[in-house]
């Protein structure tokens, strides 16, 4: 298994074999690597919004967690994602009076502004609804394309929308079985002959397997 810089890598597999566990550790033997120390970000489905502060405070939380001034840059960079990601009218609004959806914006927004050089996701589209689902995969493409990424998903449409490099895991203990490299043009399309060809694979490798 291994991690190319800024390429998207999606773990897939079933539920229990240790994707999680095994996400975890590559978050911790990165962190020795001079090259990811201290700039590791790690988002699940649950987001950790704090629900006292506005969404703006929500952005800028990594920034007064390690007391790192919020420069003229930042904040300009902030209201440019705030504007272009749909979530002007809510800026000064308590987390609450918004959507799973939208909190998980939140939650991306603050990995961009801390730069992070690793970004693992472990199933943070999983709980949201099919059209928010493509909103976010819009935004993904167009904001985090040069990050070095990985995700843990159970949908296989998602690994190939988003993945540059897919990892089919099987059995537990964890076994990666297969890896696909993803040879389909951003931005993809289910219809197309390409993307049903990836999918039919994937299929045929977990119908073997279980």
């Amino acid at each position: 298994l291994q991690l190319i810089p800024n390429h998207w890598h999606c773990f897939l597999g079933p539920s229990g074999i240790g994707k999680t566990t095994l996400l975890k550790i590559i978050g911790h033997f990165s962190s020795y690597h001079n090259d990811f120390k201290g700039k590791i970000a790690y988002l699940d489905q649950k987001n950790t919004i704090f629900p006292w502060l506005s969404v703006l405070e929500n952005i800028f939380i990594f920034f007064t967690l390690k007391n790192k001034k919020i420069t003229s840059s930042v904040r300009d960079h902030a209201h440019h994602l705030i504007d272009n990601w749909g979530l002007k009218a809510y800026m000064n609004a308590p987390p609450y009076t918004l959507s799973g959806g939208m909190q998980q914006k939140i939650a991306l927004m603050r990995i961009l502004l801390d730069e992070n050089a690793l970004i693992l996701l472990d199933e943070p589209f999983s709980s949201l609804d099919y059209f928010m689902k493509k909103a976010l995969y819009d935004l993904m493409h167009r904001y985090f394309s040069d990050k070095t990424i990985v995700m843990i998903t159970h949908d296989p449409r998602e690994a190939i929308l988003l993945a540059d490099d897919i990892f089919l895991f099987k059995s537990s203990p964890i076994q990666c079985s297969t890896h696909l490299a993803v040879k389909i043009p951003q931005v993809r399309e289910e219809n197309s002959p390409s993307f049903r060809e990836y999918y039919t694979k994937i299929l045929a490798f977990f119908e073997k397997v279980t």
